[in-house]
């Protein structure tokens, strides 16, 4: 078999990575808090190395995330909040803590502190109570 077709096919295996993963950019894009994946790719030479004729491969290094401020849009609701650049909320899952950028808050009816989705806020991997007809304000740590 010819090697160039090695090189075909890495390079149609990096264009339908570039399409998965703007297919989950766009899937995406009106979740509050989103942040898109970007693809990086590098260009790896076969064991000949810098031969003439050597095969040249693209190959994916790593996923990394935009972390580039979106949108802002003015809601009116007192608990949906704009992070700063670089911050996130510590949520419970049920595979454990995990972090979030989504500032759309709520108070459940147990009065405790839920981020967009329904995870809830925690702070110290406690989730945060709020008393009932407490005045909220969220303020940088």
């Amino acid at each position: 078999m010819a090697k160039g077709i090695y090189s075909a096919l890495s390079g149609a295996v990096m264009a339908e990575t570039a399409l998965e993963v703007t297919a989950q950019n766009l899937s995406n894009a009106s979740s509050a808090g989103f942040q898109k994946l970007r693809p990086i790719f590098r260009e790896v030479l076969s064991q000949q190395g810098e031969q003439p004729g050597a095969n040249r491969f693209a190959v994916v290094e790593r996923t990394s995330v935009d972390a580039t401020p979106g949108v802002v849009r003015a809601t009116g609701r007192g608990l949906d909040i704009v992070l700063p650049e670089g911050s996130y909320l510590a949520v419970s899952s049920g595979a454990g803590e995990r972090y979030t950028r989504s500032g759309s808050l709520q108070v459940d009816a147990n009065g405790q502190l839920r981020a967009g989705g329904g995870l809830l806020v925690d702070e110290s991997q406690r989730p945060i109570a709020v008393p009932v007809d407490a005045e909220l304000s969220v303020t940088p740590a």
